[in-house]
């Protein structure tokens, strides 16, 4: 029996119509533009600057009005003693204050690489899993349209007793379990759209673009890490506290300059000179207290910057690993594997066409294909985690996870098993 041209024409594989809109680096940007948690951080970094201002200039003058020998009959002036007081901190405690609130800002500053980092991790991740429900859907749709042809010639085959009931119903089983998979997917790329709309804002939704952006560049390049480069800012700023506590000890002068009147006084005119010693006797121990925290913290700033600094170059490279060794299993099974796979299907199709072959080796031959193409699907999948992943240690924080979700979201092809050698299951 021969089998319509529609059905050989539903079994190939169908070609891109048209190109995708929505590309990864339009979530990223989407992501990270006004987003409310670099907002917050650099209204923070601004807030800690704005501090600095209160260590300019001298502190703020006293004026005190003393008055002594009421007489409540009032036939007696009171003595009266009105005085004006300027504290003079001396050394650099005024400018050194002022230096701890800027190296604290700058420190919060350093914030913004990495927070921007981990938002285009979860962007990355989210288009990644954007592109694996739509790629899947599209291969289990025309695998349900492929598997419905086939079953319809299979049914017209039983009639020459070429094919089974038990293999038409194997087939029909197969079916529907993919058509049950289908609307799976379809409620998953439901939920995706869902929350990529959400990061995407005034960005219009649209089909992902399926092609695999390119690989990650290996250098790192001149510049420092982002993380490292915060430890640094923070060592600045245990530095800055350091000088700032030994600039405490300074002397600080109080001069003052009043007006005196009393009974049978005229007015006189006063000058005062008061001594501030915060470095006297125990306050010196106070002040060497604070200066050796200070030390302290930054000493081990430092050996945080080599720890993480090995813990990064590590992490880079096992990730590097994967990604390599998933781009050689993928490019494998695309180079090698795939196209004997789509030659068992088209060797198969001109015995089916002339009705001196059985659809169901035809069929046979597809589901491996199709399983084939989302093992394939899969390993992009992983692939995409893997890159999101690297670059998130090259660029951010990963072991800080200040925004990361609850569970890192698993893309809907890692939860494909792997096709067993015979073609898909059940076949």
């Amino acid at each position: 029996m021969r089998v319509p041209l529609l059905i050989l024409l539903a079994i190939l594989p169908v070609p891109a119509l048209a190109a995708p809109l929505l590309e990864e680096s339009a979530v990223v940007a989407a992501a990270v533009r006004q987003a409310p948690e670099v907002q917050a951080i650099l209204q923070r970094s601004e807030g800690l600057t704005a501090t600095a201002k209160q260590y300019v200039g001298l502190p703020d003058p006293g004026l005190r009005l003393t008055v002594t020998g009421l007489d409540p009959t009032l036939r007696q002036p009171p003595t009266a003693m009105l005085m004006a007081e300027q504290a003079v901190p001396l050394g650099n405690a005024r400018a050194a204050g002022g230096q701890v609130a800027q190296a604290q800002a700058r420190a919060l500053l350093m914030e913004k690489p990495l927070a921007e980092a981990e938002l285009a991790w979860q962007a990355r991740t989210l288009f990644a899993a954007w592109r694996s429900v739509h790629a899947r859907h599209a291969i289990l749709t025309h695998h349900v349209k492929m598997g419905d042809e086939l079953i319809a010639a299979l049914t017209r085959q039983m009639a020459t007793g070429g094919v089974s009931a038990a293999r038409l119903a194997r087939l029909q089983a197969d079916v529907e379990r993919l058509r049950v998979e289908l609307d799976g997917v379809a409620q998953q790329q439901a939920g995706v759209a869902q929350q990529l709309q959400l990061w995407l804002g005034d960005t219009p939704l649209a089909a992902p673009v399926l092609t695999l952006p390119d690989a990650p560049t290996l250098a790192q390049g001149e510049t420092e890490h982002p993380v490292l480069a915060r430890l640094t800012a923070q060592q600045l700023a245990a530095q800055a506290r350091a000088t700032a506590a030994r600039a405490g000890s300074a002397l600080t002068l109080m001069p003052g300059a009043g007006l005196m009147t009393g009974p049978d006084m005229p007015i006189g005119f006063l000058v005062t000179v008061g001594v501030r010693w915060p470095g006297f006797g125990a306050g010196q121990d106070r002040i060497d207290g604070q200066v050796d925290a200070a030390h302290a913290e930054s000493a081990a700033l430092a050996a945080d910057k080599q720890a993480r600094s090995r813990r990064i170059a590590a992490g880079l490279a096992q990730t590097w690993t994967a990604m390599r060794e998933l781009h050689t299993r993928r490019e494998g099974l695309r180079t090698r594997v795939l196209p004997l796979a789509e030659r068992a299907v088209h060797a198969a199709m001109p015995a089916v066409a002339s009705g001196t072959g059985a659809a169901v080796e035809l069929a046979e031959a597809e589901h491996r294909l199709v399983d084939l193409e989302l093992q394939l699907l899969a390993l992009d999948d992983a692939w995409l985690a893997a890159r999101a992943r690297w670059l998130w240690l090259r660029d951010g924080d990963p072991e800080g996870q200040a925004m990361a979700p609850a569970g890192t979201m698993a893309l809907p092809s890692a939860a494909v098993p792997e096709p067993s050698p015979g073609g898909m299951p059940g076949m």
